[in-house]
């Protein structure tokens, strides 16, 4: 939609030329849809079917066709979204106008009250996504402001089924409220609602869509409503530091293992430059090759894996350090860091084994709060170059290695195989 467009006020809290489907409003029905979302596991919600006329909701996708969609891409979401769904011109969008006046009219009001007991108004807050191939959400809570109820009207094909993807996976929460598990999954159908009380573990994500040929278009959006009062979230806890002397007690000839040209004088003022201007240096076929498929062999076939969360945070697999992957922890490869990057750590270092399959991630988030300085060392080990589709496939481990230094400055070092 172009910006020069007329735009005109939306029509909020009345329900004239309502879409939704009369049944609903029968009080045994919205007394059945109550008794539902009460019932809702992990946390209250229902999946209301045939919520809309049919031909009207129809009417309503052809428009939606029209409008622009901008890409939504970041650590925690791939999707198209259109802009705002209120600001449109009711007279060249007069089915999503309608639709509009419906979702905020009194109508659905009332039912939205008599079915969560949230006191919920007439805001408006809604928008288009559009979810293809690939696309997904990952686990979050929705708690912003005054929303108290979340929605999506899913307006897929009529075949649409779980084998698609694109599911609202909703999870369950642990003792510290930290989202563990996902405890139920609905799938996406043509005229159906999903919607849930927004609370401060209404931990939720959109899986992955896994269909090459079908698009996953909704409108989302959110009943307003008083705000809840809501505890800040938990910071981490604090990254246990062991002396390098007790994660590799072995000394090690650093020129026996690092390739010789990390070792010229040149190399170290080209990477303390690149450290000092862009914060992060790579560099390629860092071991010899030796040493490489040593270190490979073990992180790949001789370690032991755990999952690790919660999923609003990360996940992956992860592994101790141990056999020559120790190499990486020792004070020996802390002294050749500190002669390349030019900082002084202080004896102690945290280290860990990754592996990234499908859907695994790490995220930004507000407890990820570290108080020391560090230097961050990633060693990547694939068993084939980088491709594409390993998006979808691949299982990537590497080797993180963090170590506590003097100075202000955060530097993250990038120490990386070629193809990684």
């Amino acid at each position: 939609m172009s910006a020069n467009r007329k735009r005109k006020a939306p029509s909020t809290g009345q329900s004239s030329a309502s879409m939704l489907n009369h049944e609903l409003l029968a009080p045994e029905k919205s007394s059945a849809l109550k008794s539902s979302f009460e019932r809702g596991k992990p946390f209250r919600h229902v999946h209301i079917p045939n919520l809309m006329d049919p031909d009207a909701l129809q009417r309503v996708r052809e428009e939606l066709v029209k409008l622009d969609f901008f890409p939504r891409v970041n650590d925690l979401n791939t999707f198209f979204q259109s802009q705002d769904l209120k600001a449109l011109d009711e007279d060249e969008f007069p089915a999503i106008a309608q639709l509009r006046r419906t979702l905020y009219g009194d109508d659905m009001l009332d039912i939205m009250r008599k079915i969560t007991g949230i006191d919920v108004d007439s805001t408006p807050d809604m928008a288009a996504l559009v979810f293809r191939d690939r696309g997904h959400l990952l686990c979050h809570d929705d708690e912003i402001d005054q929303r108290r109820i979340a929605y999506i009207l899913y307006l897929v094909p009529d075949d649409w089924e779980e084998a698609d993807g694109g599911l609202l996976e909703l999870f369950a929460t642990d003792k510290e409220n930290n989202p563990s598990t996902v405890a139920t999954r609905l799938v996406p159908a043509w005229n159906s609602l999903a919607c849930f009380a927004v609370t401060e573990d209404s931990y939720h994500q959109v899986s992955e869509v896994t269909s090459t040929d079908k698009v996953r278009l909704s409108i989302s959006g959110w009943f307003h409503g008083p705000p809840l009062k809501r505890e800040p979230p938990a910071l981490d806890p604090p990254r246990i530091y062991i002396p390098m002397e007790e994660a590799a007690p072995d000394s090690y000839d650093v020129k026996a293992w690092i390739n010789p040209i990390y070792f010229t004088q040149a190399k170290r003022s080209e990477v303390r430059r690149d450290l000092e201007e862009g914060g992060a240096k790579e560099m390629v076929d860092f071991l010899l090759e030796e040493k490489y498929k040593l270190i490979k062999t073990a992180l790949i076939e001789g370690s032991s894996w755990e999952q690790v969360g919660p999923p609003n945070k990360r996940h992956y697999e992860r592994s101790h350090l141990c056999g020559p992957c120790a190499f990486f922890a020792s004070k020996d490869f802390a002294a050749f860091l500190s002669e390349m990057c030019g900082f002084e750590f202080t004896g102690e270092a945290y280290g860990e084994g990754r592996k990234f399959g499908t859907r695994a991630y790490t995220l930004v988030h507000d407890g990820e709060k570290r108080e020391e300085t560090f230097v961050d060392a990633v060693f990547g080990c694939n068993d084939e170059p980088w491709d594409e589709d390993w998006v979808r496939r691949a299982c990537v481990c590497a080797l993180s290695l963090t170590m506590r230094g003097p100075s202000s400055h955060v530097v993250r070092f990038v120490l990386q195989e070629t193809g990684m």
